[in-house]
C-alpha cells in the first residue's frame, strides 16, 4: 500500500505475518473487489505503526491504520 509501515526500534515480525496498509472497505457501503472500477468503491489507505519493542506473532494479519503500542 502507498501509506507504508513504520517499524520503530526493536520490533519483530514472525513467519507468515501479513501487514496491509491498503484495503477495500468491507462495511457494505460500497462495492469491493479488484475488478470493480475505483469510482464504485472506497479503499482504505492508512499507515501501520509498530512502536518500540512490539512483537507480531506468526500468521498474524494487521489491517490498515493499526498502531501497536510500545511493548505490544
Amino acid at each position: 500500500g502507498e501509506k507504508g509501515i513504520i517499524f520503530e526500534d526493536f520490533t519483530t515480525i514472525a513467519y507468515g505475518v501479513q501487514i496491509f496498509t491498503q484495503s477495500d472497505d468491507y462495511s457494505g457501503k460500497t462495492m469491493c473487489n479488484s475488478t470493480v472500477p475505483k469510482k464504485y468503491k472506497e479503499e482504505i489507505f492508512k499507515e501501520v505503526i509498530l512502536k518500540r519493542y512490539s512483537i507480531v506473532g506468526a500468521g498474524s494479519i494487521i489491517m490498515p491504520g493499526i498502531i501497536l503500542e510500545e511493548g505490544t
